[in-house]
This record gives structure tokens, C-alpha cells and sequence, in this order.
């Protein structure tokens, strides 16, 4: 539904391909080919505001969007990139690809949506909550005292597990907590948000990051 494109990235090949080589990750949004724009609706940004990873060369987009019957935009996308393909390099394949965090409104939908039984007016007022939720939280103050002192405890934690045991876990040990009286709920809460924030974010896969939990 947010999605800017009409393709993403699903799946890298193995080995050192030019797409790993050019960073690209699972979860890129194409939305421009050789500079002829792809998208399902205008952007909300400047381009000048957009990190540029080329390496090489940057073609600048012109930011078209298509209005085509279902399934005609992806097959346009396709017909181009072929076309440009067969040109051998007069204009050189340039794609170009938009990242979207692990929390944006592109990867969070779909969560959303599952976690209210596909109800869309349900699903689109769960999201509504959570983007008023990140304003009135972010950003966290981290020189409070009380989140201070449970850092220090480490009270709340990242537990230091290889990758191919699962997802990061963060530890709540509620005997610390409950041993320092002057630790308001609100500053544990904070803790915890900030460390499975940054577990989230390290996700290999924005569209379905995990964390798990213990105390």
C-alpha cells in the first residue's frame, strides 16, 4: 500500500554479486530505471535530501508516476529494464533504489495488517496510533537519570548471541529493578525501547525484523 515502486528486492543471489557489491539490500524499492521514473505515487522529499550511494555516476530521476491497470506498471518496469538491456549499454542500466527503515509506514503496514485480521480500517488506525506514538516519544532523552541508572545496572540489555542462534534478545532483570527505588516504570520503559530499537534496525530483512525478549 506505501510501497513507492512497483518491484522490491526479495532475494540476493549468493556470492559477490554487483548488486552485494553496490549495497543494495533485500527490501529496496526500484523506482527508477536509466532515470525514467517507476513510481506508484509522487515522493514526499527532495532528491537533494536523499543519500546518494553511487559509487560511480548519478542519474537523476524525473520522478514519473504510472497509472496503469493492475499488474501493467510491473510489466512496464520489466519491458524497460529488458529494452535498456538489449541496448548494449547505450544508455548503461541504471537502477535506481529507495531504503526504507524497518519502521516506516512501508514495512510496518504489512504488520499491522496481519495483526488486525487483514481489516483495513482497523489496520490503517493501529498504524495512525503508532506514527502519534513515535512523535509524542522520539527522540529519547538519554541523560535522564533514571535511564541513565539502568543502563549502568544493566538492568535492561542486549544479551550477546551469535546470529545463527536467532533474532538479538533483550533482557529485562527484574530483580535489579526492583532493588533501586528511584527507577520510575516510564525511564525502564525508555531502556527498553531504545535497545530493541536498535536491534530492529540492524535487521538484514526491513521488511520482517525480529527481537525476542527475557527477564
Amino acid at each position: 500500500m506505501f510501497c513507492p515502486g512497483f518491484a522490491t528486492i526479495g532475494r540476493l543471489l549468493e556470492g559477490e554479486t554487483a548488486a552485494k557489491k553496490s549495497g543494495v539490500k533485500v527490501g529496496d524499492c526500484i523506482v527508477a530505471v536509466s532515470g525514467q521514473g517507476f513510481r506508484r505515487f509522487a515522493p514526499d522529499f527532495e532528491e537533494s535530501e536523499l543519500q546518494n550511494l553511487s559509487k560511480n555516476t548519478h542519474v537523476p530521476n524525473d520522478n514519473r508516476v504510472l497509472h496503469m491497470g493492475k499488474g501493467e506498471s510491473y510489466h512496464a518496469l520489466m519491458a524497460k529494464i529488458k529494452a535498456v538491456k538489449a541496448s548494449n549499454g547505450s544508455p548503461p542500466l541504471t537502477l535506481s533504489l529507495e531504503r526504507y527503515t524497518w519502521d516506516s509506514k512501508l514495512n510496518s503496514w504489512p504488520r499491522f495488517l496481519e495483526a488486525r485480521a487483514r481489516n483495513v480500517p482497523a489496520a490503517m488506525k493501529l498504524l495512525q496510533e503508532h506514527e502519534v506514538w513515535k512523535k509524542e516519544t522520539f527522540p529519547i532523552d538519554l541523560t535522564r537519570d533514571g535511564i541513565q541508572e539502568v543502563l549502568r545496572l544493566k538492568a535492561v540489555a542486549e544479551i550477546d548471541l551469535p546470529q545463527s542462534r536467532g533474532p538479538p534478545v533483550v533482557y529485562v532483570n527484574i530483580a535489579k529493578l526492583q532493588a533501586v527505588e528511584s527507577i520510575a516504570p516510564d525511564d525502564v520503559c525508555k531502556a527498553f525501547v531504545i535497545f530493541t530499537e536498535m536491534m530492529l534496525a540492524r535487521a538484514t530483512d526491513s521488511r520482517n525484523p525480529k527481537t525476542s525478549q527475557c527477564k
